[in-house]
């Protein structure tokens, strides 16, 4: 499944380096694409549990997902 999400307090080109490579480590995440302009990180999912771990490494990055941005929990 694709997802987009806001996050938060993403601030520069390195920020976004780090958060692709960690990301792209994840078992289930693919196609990261992140949009430091927008803010906004787009990826496809193959499991809730793979959803739930990238959110988690974000979290433990310091890069909160924004309330109401993921269609996840609507």
């Amino acid at each position: 499944m694709r997802e987009t999400i806001l996050l938060q307090d993403l601030k520069t080109d390195s920020f976004s380096s780090t958060i692709l490579k960690k990301a792209q480590s994840l078992t289930g995440i693919t196609n990261l694409n992140l949009d430091t302009k927008s803010n906004k990180l787009s990826f496809d999912y193959a499991t809730h549990n793979a959803y739930e771990g990238l959110r988690i490494l974000l979290k433990d990055l310091g890069y909160a997902f924004v309330e109401g941005s993921s269609d996840m929990y609507k």
